[in-house]
């Protein structure tokens, strides 16, 4: 693509916390909609609040197919992260703080590195 980088954006997360964000993903099957069971649950269980569609976990949201991709990615990740950093473009945001918070993070790395 011909493109330089100026910032890569390593939101940390710990693997529980991952693991737990994903497996509790919900999506609605006719509108695609997505809730969370914990940070932002449906008002029923399992029905879609647009449409009133059924809420599925999609296949690749399973417990155990989520720990092999994070088994697969881990190696990965630490080769891009330790790349990263030598050139001085890595920066980090741990996302075990609220979304807000997280967000604001960002928003500041990214107006000082990038802006």
């Amino acid at each position: 693509m011909n493109r330089s980088l100026d910032l890569a954006l390593y939101i940390n997360v710990t693997r529980e916390e991952l693991i737990k964000r994903l497996t509790h993903r919900r999506t609605c099957r006719n509108c695609g909609a997505v809730y969370h069971l914990d940070y932002d649950p449906p008002e029923k269980e399992v029905i879609c609040d647009k449409c009133g569609g059924k809420l599925i976990q999609r296949s690749d949201d399973k417990e155990e197919v989520v720990k092999e991709r994070l088994k697969i990615n881990s190696s990965n990740l630490e080769k891009l992260i330790d790349f990263y950093d030598q050139e001085n473009k890595l920066a980090e945001v741990n996302s075990d703080a609220g979304i807000e918070e997280v967000f604001e993070k960002i928003d500041e790395i990214v107006k000082e590195k990038v802006l």
